[in-house]
Protein backbone atom coordinates (compact mmCIF):
# COMPACT_ATOMS: atom_id res chain seq x y z
CA UNK A 1 0.00 0.00 0.00
CA UNK A 2 1.25 3.66 -1.23
CA UNK A 3 2.11 5.98 1.26
CA UNK A 4 2.94 3.80 4.76
CA UNK A 5 6.11 4.26 5.17
CA UNK A 6 7.89 5.01 8.76
CA UNK A 7 7.02 8.30 9.86
CA UNK A 8 9.88 10.49 10.47
CA UNK A 9 8.62 13.16 12.92
CA UNK A 10 6.10 12.57 15.92
CA UNK A 11 3.02 14.68 14.17
CA UNK A 12 3.01 11.95 11.56
CA UNK A 13 3.90 8.92 14.27
CA UNK A 14 0.57 9.85 15.34
CA UNK A 15 -1.01 9.59 12.34
CA UNK A 16 0.45 5.78 11.80
CA UNK A 17 -0.15 4.15 15.40
CA UNK A 18 -3.43 3.16 15.32
CA UNK A 19 -3.97 0.65 17.46
CA UNK A 20 -8.06 -0.33 16.55
CA UNK A 21 -7.02 -0.70 13.03
CA UNK A 22 -6.56 -4.19 11.75
CA UNK A 23 -4.10 -4.64 8.57
CA UNK A 24 -5.43 -6.29 5.49
CA UNK A 25 -3.53 -8.67 3.19
CA UNK A 26 -0.15 -6.82 1.76
CA UNK A 27 -0.26 -4.24 4.30
CA UNK A 28 3.28 -3.00 4.36
CA UNK A 29 2.88 -2.74 8.30
CA UNK A 30 2.38 -6.29 9.10
CA UNK A 31 4.68 -8.03 10.93
CA UNK A 32 4.49 -12.03 11.52
CA UNK A 33 4.47 -12.38 15.25
CA UNK A 34 3.74 -16.58 14.83
CA UNK A 35 7.66 -17.39 16.51
CA UNK A 36 6.51 -14.59 18.96
CA UNK A 37 3.98 -16.39 20.11
CA UNK A 38 5.08 -19.49 19.95
CA UNK A 39 2.18 -21.44 18.58
CA UNK A 40 0.74 -22.97 15.56
CA UNK A 41 -2.81 -22.28 16.16
CA UNK A 42 -3.22 -19.71 13.39
CA UNK A 43 -1.30 -22.11 10.80
CA UNK A 44 -3.48 -25.16 12.27
CA UNK A 45 -6.59 -23.32 11.30
CA UNK A 46 -6.02 -22.67 7.95
CA UNK A 47 -4.79 -25.78 7.19
CA UNK A 48 -8.19 -27.17 8.98
CA UNK A 49 -10.25 -25.24 6.23
CA UNK A 50 -7.53 -26.09 3.49
CA UNK A 51 -8.49 -29.90 4.40
CA UNK A 52 -11.77 -30.08 4.87
CA UNK A 53 -13.91 -31.71 2.19
CA UNK A 54 -17.92 -30.80 1.55
CA UNK A 55 -18.86 -31.09 5.43
CA UNK A 56 -19.66 -27.87 6.90
CA UNK A 57 -16.72 -26.63 9.33
CA UNK A 58 -17.74 -24.39 12.67
CA UNK A 59 -14.47 -23.13 13.98
CA UNK A 60 -13.52 -20.85 16.67
CA UNK A 61 -10.40 -18.30 16.62
CA UNK A 62 -9.66 -16.95 20.31
CA UNK A 63 -7.07 -14.86 21.70
CA UNK A 64 -6.53 -12.22 24.80
CA UNK A 65 -8.19 -8.69 22.98
CA UNK A 66 -5.66 -6.45 21.25
CA UNK A 67 -2.98 -9.50 20.19
CA UNK A 68 -3.41 -9.11 16.70
CA UNK A 69 -6.67 -11.73 15.98
CA UNK A 70 -8.61 -9.39 13.32
CA UNK A 71 -5.23 -8.93 11.45
CA UNK A 72 -4.73 -12.42 11.32
CA UNK A 73 -8.72 -13.07 10.23
CA UNK A 74 -8.27 -10.89 7.69
CA UNK A 75 -5.02 -12.53 6.44
CA UNK A 76 -6.44 -15.60 6.70
CA UNK A 77 -9.67 -14.74 4.84
CA UNK A 78 -7.26 -13.55 2.07
CA UNK A 79 -5.44 -17.34 2.08
CA UNK A 80 -8.23 -18.99 1.55
CA UNK A 81 -9.92 -17.06 -1.25
CA UNK A 82 -9.41 -19.78 -3.54
CA UNK A 83 -11.81 -21.84 -1.90
CA UNK A 84 -14.10 -19.77 0.24
CA UNK A 85 -16.13 -16.68 -0.01
CA UNK A 86 -15.67 -14.70 2.95
CA UNK A 87 -18.31 -12.42 4.75
CA UNK A 88 -16.54 -10.17 7.53
CA UNK A 89 -19.14 -9.63 10.13
CA UNK A 90 -18.18 -7.50 12.83
CA UNK A 91 -20.39 -8.43 16.16
CA UNK A 92 -20.12 -5.01 18.01
CA UNK A 93 -21.84 -3.56 14.84
CA UNK A 94 -24.35 -5.86 13.83
CA UNK A 95 -25.73 -6.99 17.55
CA UNK A 96 -27.16 -5.22 20.39
CA UNK A 97 -24.18 -3.78 22.60
CA UNK A 98 -25.54 -6.17 25.53
CA UNK A 99 -25.21 -9.21 23.70
CA UNK A 100 -27.16 -11.98 21.21
CA UNK A 101 -28.85 -14.53 20.67
CA UNK A 102 -29.06 -17.66 18.31
CA UNK A 103 -32.79 -15.46 16.41
CA UNK A 104 -30.48 -12.39 15.98
CA UNK A 105 -27.95 -13.91 14.68
CA UNK A 106 -30.23 -15.98 12.43
CA UNK A 107 -32.17 -12.73 11.49
CA UNK A 108 -28.59 -10.89 10.71
CA UNK A 109 -27.10 -13.87 8.59
CA UNK A 110 -30.31 -13.12 5.99
CA UNK A 111 -29.38 -9.71 5.71
CA UNK A 112 -25.62 -10.34 5.58
CA UNK A 113 -26.06 -13.60 2.54
CA UNK A 114 -28.75 -12.05 0.72
CA UNK A 115 -26.48 -8.15 0.41
CA UNK A 116 -22.98 -9.96 -0.27
CA UNK A 117 -24.11 -12.39 -3.01
CA UNK A 118 -26.07 -9.19 -4.55
CA UNK A 119 -23.41 -6.04 -3.87
CA UNK A 120 -19.75 -8.23 -3.75
CA UNK A 121 -19.93 -11.23 -5.76
CA UNK A 122 -22.88 -9.79 -8.33
CA UNK A 123 -24.48 -12.77 -8.34
CA UNK A 124 -27.90 -12.40 -6.46
CA UNK A 125 -29.64 -15.27 -5.15
CA UNK A 126 -32.28 -15.86 -7.06
CA UNK A 127 -36.20 -14.69 -6.41
CA UNK A 128 -37.03 -17.87 -6.62
CA UNK A 129 -35.57 -18.66 -2.92
CA UNK A 130 -36.04 -15.11 -1.36
CA UNK A 131 -39.74 -14.78 -2.14
CA UNK A 132 -40.82 -17.58 0.11
CA UNK A 133 -38.77 -15.89 2.74
CA UNK A 134 -40.15 -13.04 2.33
CA UNK A 135 -43.73 -14.40 2.46
CA UNK A 136 -42.64 -16.29 5.61
CA UNK A 137 -40.99 -13.32 7.54
CA UNK A 138 -44.55 -11.31 6.54
CA UNK A 139 -46.76 -13.84 7.66
CA UNK A 140 -44.66 -15.10 10.60
CA UNK A 141 -44.71 -11.02 12.22
CA UNK A 142 -48.20 -10.23 11.11
CA UNK A 143 -49.28 -10.67 14.92
CA UNK A 144 -46.50 -8.19 16.51
CA UNK A 145 -46.18 -4.66 17.24
CA UNK A 146 -44.51 -4.39 13.79
CA UNK A 147 -47.56 -6.41 12.00
CA UNK A 148 -48.72 -5.68 8.45
CA UNK A 149 -48.04 -1.73 9.12
CA UNK A 150 -44.49 -2.15 9.18
CA UNK A 151 -44.10 -4.40 6.01
CA UNK A 152 -46.37 -2.35 4.45
CA UNK A 153 -44.63 0.89 5.53
CA UNK A 154 -41.30 -1.14 4.42
CA UNK A 155 -42.64 -1.81 1.02
CA UNK A 156 -43.96 1.68 0.71
CA UNK A 157 -40.57 2.81 0.92
CA UNK A 158 -38.87 0.93 -1.62
CA UNK A 159 -41.50 1.60 -4.36
CA UNK A 160 -39.43 4.54 -5.57
CA UNK A 161 -35.77 2.89 -5.52
CA UNK A 162 -36.65 0.20 -8.04
CA UNK A 163 -33.27 -0.85 -7.92
CA UNK A 164 -33.86 -2.32 -4.22
CA UNK A 165 -35.51 -4.92 -3.72
CA UNK A 166 -38.54 -5.93 -1.01
CA UNK A 167 -36.49 -7.81 0.79
CA UNK A 168 -33.39 -6.66 0.70
CA UNK A 169 -34.72 -3.78 2.21
CA UNK A 170 -36.70 -6.32 4.53
CA UNK A 171 -33.63 -7.79 6.01
CA UNK A 172 -31.91 -4.64 6.49
CA UNK A 173 -35.04 -3.49 8.49
CA UNK A 174 -34.84 -6.54 10.87
CA UNK A 175 -31.13 -6.16 11.01
CA UNK A 176 -31.68 -2.68 12.68
CA UNK A 177 -34.06 -4.32 14.93
CA UNK A 178 -31.57 -6.82 16.23
CA UNK A 179 -29.74 -3.63 17.14
CA UNK A 180 -32.11 -1.82 19.00
CA UNK A 181 -33.83 -1.96 22.70
CA UNK A 182 -37.20 -1.22 21.43
CA UNK A 183 -40.87 -3.01 22.23
CA UNK A 184 -41.15 -3.82 18.88
CA UNK A 185 -37.58 -5.92 18.75
CA UNK A 186 -39.30 -7.87 22.39
CA UNK A 187 -42.26 -8.67 20.04
CA UNK A 188 -41.21 -9.36 17.12
CA UNK A 189 -38.74 -11.79 18.39
CA UNK A 190 -41.63 -13.43 20.44
CA UNK A 191 -43.21 -14.44 17.56
CA UNK A 192 -40.16 -15.75 15.26
CA UNK A 193 -39.59 -17.98 18.33
CA UNK A 194 -42.71 -19.65 17.94
CA UNK A 195 -41.01 -20.79 14.66
CA UNK A 196 -37.49 -21.68 15.09
CA UNK A 197 -37.33 -24.79 12.69
CA UNK A 198 -39.28 -22.16 9.95
CA UNK A 199 -36.72 -19.17 10.91
CA UNK A 200 -33.62 -21.84 10.50
CA UNK A 201 -35.31 -23.00 7.32
CA UNK A 202 -35.42 -19.95 5.69
CA UNK A 203 -32.08 -18.95 6.44
CA UNK A 204 -30.61 -22.37 5.35
CA UNK A 205 -32.37 -21.98 2.10
CA UNK A 206 -30.77 -18.88 1.58
CA UNK A 207 -27.16 -20.08 2.36
CA UNK A 208 -28.08 -23.66 0.10
CA UNK A 209 -28.44 -20.61 -2.47
CA UNK A 210 -25.54 -18.93 -2.19
CA UNK A 211 -23.42 -22.37 -1.86
CA UNK A 212 -25.48 -23.44 -5.32
CA UNK A 213 -23.84 -20.61 -6.87
CA UNK A 214 -20.13 -20.23 -5.47
CA UNK A 215 -20.03 -24.28 -6.36
CA UNK A 216 -19.70 -23.05 -10.11
CA UNK A 217 -16.16 -21.58 -8.85
CA UNK A 218 -15.23 -24.93 -6.45
CA UNK A 219 -15.99 -22.24 -3.72
CA UNK A 220 -17.79 -22.20 -0.40
CA UNK A 221 -19.16 -19.68 1.65
CA UNK A 222 -17.34 -18.78 5.28
CA UNK A 223 -18.87 -16.50 7.42
CA UNK A 224 -16.53 -14.70 10.01
CA UNK A 225 -17.97 -13.18 13.02
CA UNK A 226 -15.05 -10.79 14.82
CA UNK A 227 -15.37 -8.60 17.50
CA UNK A 228 -17.66 -11.26 19.76
CA UNK A 229 -14.49 -11.28 22.57
CA UNK A 230 -15.87 -7.46 23.18
CA UNK A 231 -18.82 -8.66 24.91
CA UNK A 232 -18.96 -10.00 28.32
CA UNK A 233 -18.67 -13.72 28.51
CA UNK A 234 -21.82 -14.43 29.69
CA UNK A 235 -24.05 -13.81 26.92
CA UNK A 236 -21.55 -15.38 24.39
CA UNK A 237 -21.46 -18.76 26.80
CA UNK A 238 -25.38 -18.64 26.39
CA UNK A 239 -25.14 -17.82 22.68
CA UNK A 240 -22.49 -20.62 21.72
CA UNK A 241 -22.94 -23.17 24.36
CA UNK A 242 -26.76 -23.01 24.72
CA UNK A 243 -28.19 -24.04 21.66
CA UNK A 244 -25.33 -25.65 19.54
CA UNK A 245 -27.16 -27.97 17.48
CA UNK A 246 -28.97 -25.26 15.87
CA UNK A 247 -25.64 -23.05 15.01
CA UNK A 248 -23.99 -26.36 13.88
CA UNK A 249 -27.10 -27.58 11.60
CA UNK A 250 -26.23 -24.06 9.29
CA UNK A 251 -25.35 -24.88 5.62
CA UNK A 252 -22.21 -22.69 5.86
CA UNK A 253 -19.14 -22.64 7.39
CA UNK A 254 -18.27 -20.29 10.47
CA UNK A 255 -15.69 -18.83 12.11
CA UNK A 256 -16.52 -16.91 15.51
CA UNK A 257 -14.28 -15.47 18.25
CA UNK A 258 -15.55 -15.28 21.72
CA UNK A 259 -14.18 -14.05 24.68
CA UNK A 260 -10.90 -16.41 25.32
CA UNK A 261 -11.87 -16.46 28.80
CA UNK A 262 -14.39 -18.92 28.29
CA UNK A 263 -11.61 -21.78 26.50
CA UNK A 264 -9.88 -21.52 29.65
CA UNK A 265 -12.84 -20.89 31.94
CA UNK A 266 -15.74 -22.25 30.77
CA UNK A 267 -19.36 -21.23 31.82
CA UNK A 268 -21.33 -24.18 30.96
CA UNK A 269 -19.60 -26.44 28.03
CA UNK A 270 -16.40 -26.63 26.74
CA UNK A 271 -16.43 -24.71 23.93
CA UNK A 272 -13.26 -26.95 22.60
CA UNK A 273 -15.67 -29.75 23.10
CA UNK A 274 -18.65 -28.32 20.85
CA UNK A 275 -16.69 -26.72 18.03
CA UNK A 276 -13.19 -26.96 16.87
CA UNK A 277 -11.45 -24.57 18.69
CA UNK A 278 -8.15 -22.81 18.36
CA UNK A 279 -6.08 -20.14 19.95
CA UNK A 280 -3.63 -16.65 19.59
CA UNK A 281 -1.42 -16.57 22.26
CA UNK A 282 -0.06 -13.72 23.39
CA UNK A 283 3.37 -12.94 22.37
CA UNK A 284 6.27 -14.19 24.99
CA UNK A 285 8.72 -11.44 26.77
CA UNK A 286 9.83 -13.66 29.26
CA UNK A 287 10.22 -17.19 30.82
CA UNK A 288 7.82 -18.39 33.55
CA UNK A 289 10.27 -18.04 36.19
CA UNK A 290 12.14 -14.77 34.84
CA UNK A 291 11.33 -11.07 36.82
CA UNK A 292 8.35 -8.94 36.19
CA UNK A 293 11.15 -6.54 35.03
CA UNK A 294 12.46 -9.04 31.98
CA UNK A 295 11.97 -8.65 28.12
CA UNK A 296 13.68 -10.78 25.98
CA UNK A 297 12.93 -13.54 23.16
CA UNK A 298 10.55 -14.71 21.21
CA UNK A 299 8.60 -11.65 21.63
CA UNK A 300 10.90 -8.61 21.95
CA UNK A 301 12.44 -7.86 18.53
CA UNK A 302 9.02 -8.88 16.64
CA UNK A 303 6.99 -6.43 18.73
CA UNK A 304 9.98 -3.81 18.01
CA UNK A 305 9.41 -4.28 14.80
CA UNK A 306 5.99 -3.44 14.73
CA UNK A 307 6.40 -0.24 15.73
CA UNK A 308 9.97 0.14 13.41
CA UNK A 309 7.44 -0.59 10.70
CA UNK A 310 5.35 2.65 11.53
CA UNK A 311 7.86 5.04 12.77
CA UNK A 312 11.95 5.58 12.90
CA UNK A 313 12.31 4.24 16.51
CA UNK A 314 15.92 5.14 16.38
CA UNK A 315 15.44 8.67 15.20
CA UNK A 316 12.17 9.39 17.03
CA UNK A 317 13.13 7.33 20.55
CA UNK A 318 16.82 7.40 20.55
CA UNK A 319 16.82 6.26 23.85
CA UNK A 320 16.80 2.49 24.46
CA UNK A 321 15.55 2.32 28.10
CA UNK A 322 11.92 4.12 26.50
CA UNK A 323 11.63 1.41 24.04
CA UNK A 324 11.85 -1.17 26.40
CA UNK A 325 9.79 0.29 28.93
CA UNK A 326 6.88 0.70 26.37
CA UNK A 327 7.56 -3.36 25.44
CA UNK A 328 7.20 -3.94 28.90
CA UNK A 329 4.43 -2.33 29.25
CA UNK A 330 2.24 -3.25 26.90
CA UNK A 331 2.69 -7.00 28.31
CA UNK A 332 2.81 -8.32 24.79
CA UNK A 333 -0.28 -6.90 23.37
CA UNK A 334 0.27 -5.02 20.29
CA UNK A 335 -2.84 -3.19 20.16
CA UNK A 336 -1.44 -1.43 23.99
CA UNK A 337 1.84 -1.13 22.39
CA UNK A 338 1.04 0.96 19.54
CA UNK A 339 -1.96 2.54 22.40
CA UNK A 340 1.03 3.41 24.65
CA UNK A 341 3.44 4.65 21.96
CA UNK A 342 0.46 7.02 20.41
CA UNK A 343 -0.16 8.33 23.61
CA UNK A 344 4.17 9.14 24.30
CA UNK A 345 4.18 11.32 20.95
CA UNK A 346 1.00 13.51 22.17
CA UNK A 347 2.87 13.91 25.56
CA UNK A 348 6.35 14.70 24.14
CA UNK A 349 7.37 18.79 23.82
CA UNK A 350 10.21 17.96 22.43
CA UNK A 351 11.43 16.22 18.60
CA UNK A 352 11.73 12.68 20.47
CA UNK A 353 10.45 10.63 23.13
CA UNK A 354 12.49 10.45 26.52
CA UNK A 355 11.63 7.61 28.93
CA UNK A 356 9.65 10.57 30.76
CA UNK A 357 6.95 10.65 28.29
CA UNK A 358 6.72 7.08 28.18
CA UNK A 359 6.39 6.70 32.13
CA UNK A 360 4.11 8.94 32.06
CA UNK A 361 1.99 6.92 30.34
CA UNK A 362 2.58 3.97 32.09
CA UNK A 363 2.11 5.83 35.25
CA UNK A 364 -1.67 6.54 34.32
CA UNK A 365 -1.97 2.70 32.81
CA UNK A 366 -1.35 1.65 36.03
CA UNK A 367 -3.06 3.88 37.88
CA UNK A 368 -6.25 2.80 35.99
CA UNK A 369 -5.43 -0.61 36.21
CA UNK A 370 -5.31 -0.12 40.30
CA UNK A 371 -8.46 1.45 40.19
CA UNK A 372 -10.16 -1.27 38.57
CA UNK A 373 -8.80 -3.90 40.86
CA UNK A 374 -8.90 -2.37 43.68
CA UNK A 375 -12.94 -1.72 42.58
CA UNK A 376 -13.37 -4.74 42.12
CA UNK A 377 -11.78 -6.65 44.40
CA UNK A 378 -9.64 -8.51 42.37
CA UNK A 379 -6.19 -8.43 44.46
CA UNK A 380 -6.51 -12.23 46.03
CA UNK A 381 -7.58 -14.04 42.41
CA UNK A 382 -4.03 -11.92 40.52
CA UNK A 383 -1.97 -13.41 43.36
CA UNK A 384 -3.36 -16.78 43.43
CA UNK A 385 -2.83 -16.65 39.75
CA UNK A 386 0.76 -14.96 39.96
CA UNK A 387 1.46 -17.74 42.33
CA UNK A 388 0.73 -20.86 40.75
CA UNK A 389 1.02 -19.50 37.42
CA UNK A 390 -2.42 -21.16 36.25
CA UNK A 391 -6.37 -20.42 36.59
CA UNK A 392 -7.73 -21.35 40.07
CA UNK A 393 -11.20 -21.84 41.26
CA UNK A 394 -11.68 -18.02 42.24
CA UNK A 395 -14.44 -17.38 40.00
CA UNK A 396 -12.66 -13.62 39.33
CA UNK A 397 -10.10 -15.69 37.12
CA UNK A 398 -12.85 -15.34 34.41
CA UNK A 399 -12.77 -11.50 34.68
CA UNK A 400 -9.13 -11.29 34.71
CA UNK A 401 -8.85 -12.99 31.39
CA UNK A 402 -11.62 -10.71 29.92
CA UNK A 403 -10.08 -7.54 31.37
CA UNK A 404 -6.86 -8.69 30.01
CA UNK A 405 -5.46 -8.32 33.93
CA UNK A 406 -3.79 -11.66 32.98
CA UNK A 407 -2.27 -13.40 30.26
CA UNK A 408 -1.89 -17.03 28.78
CA UNK A 409 1.29 -17.78 27.28
CA UNK A 410 2.66 -20.13 25.01
CA UNK A 411 5.27 -22.83 25.37
CA UNK A 412 4.45 -24.25 28.37
CA UNK A 413 0.94 -22.71 28.06
CA UNK A 414 1.15 -20.79 31.91
CA UNK A 415 -0.94 -17.70 33.07
CA UNK A 416 0.58 -14.24 34.63
CA UNK A 417 -0.59 -11.25 35.72
CA UNK A 418 0.01 -7.59 33.75
CA UNK A 419 3.29 -6.62 34.27
CA UNK A 420 2.21 -3.30 35.43
CA UNK A 421 0.23 -4.74 37.92
CA UNK A 422 3.46 -6.69 39.63
CA UNK A 423 4.91 -2.98 40.04
CA UNK A 424 2.08 -1.53 42.32
CA UNK A 425 2.48 -1.65 46.18
CA UNK A 426 0.06 -4.07 47.02
CA UNK A 427 1.02 -6.66 44.89
CA UNK A 428 4.26 -8.13 46.99
CA UNK A 429 1.50 -8.34 49.78
CA UNK A 430 -0.89 -9.96 47.95
CA UNK A 431 1.36 -12.42 46.57
CA UNK A 432 3.33 -13.37 49.94
CA UNK A 433 -0.45 -13.95 51.26
CA UNK A 434 -1.73 -16.18 48.38
CA UNK A 435 2.11 -18.49 48.56
CA UNK A 436 1.33 -18.97 52.26
CA UNK A 437 -2.13 -19.90 51.92
CA UNK A 438 -1.44 -22.07 49.33
CA UNK A 439 1.53 -23.84 50.40
CA UNK A 440 3.99 -22.69 48.05
CA UNK A 441 7.60 -21.94 49.35
CA UNK A 442 9.14 -18.09 48.83
CA UNK A 443 12.00 -18.83 46.60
Amino acid sequence: MAGKHPAQSLSDATKNLLPDVPLCEGDPWYVDLATARGDQGRSLLKKEFEAKGDEFLFAIFASHRGVGKSTELLRLEHELKGRYESIHLLANTEFDSDGFDVEDFLLILCRAVEQHMREVVKKPIPSAVLNPVEDWFSEATKSSSLGKQYVTTVKAGIEAKFEIPFYAKLFASFSSLVKSKSEHKTSFKSVVRKFPGALLSAVNSLLDAAAGILKTEARQLLIVVDNMDRYKPVPMDEFLAGEPDILKSLRANFLVTPPVSLIYRPISERLSGLYRTFILPSPKLRNRRDPYQIVGPPGYEPLLNVLRKRMDLDRLIPDPAAIERLVLASGGSVRELIDFTRQATLVANGKTITIEDVEYVVVKERSSLRDQINISGYWSALAKLAATKDLTEDPKCLDLLYYRLAFQFNGENWYDVHPLIAEMPGFAKALKKAKSELGILET
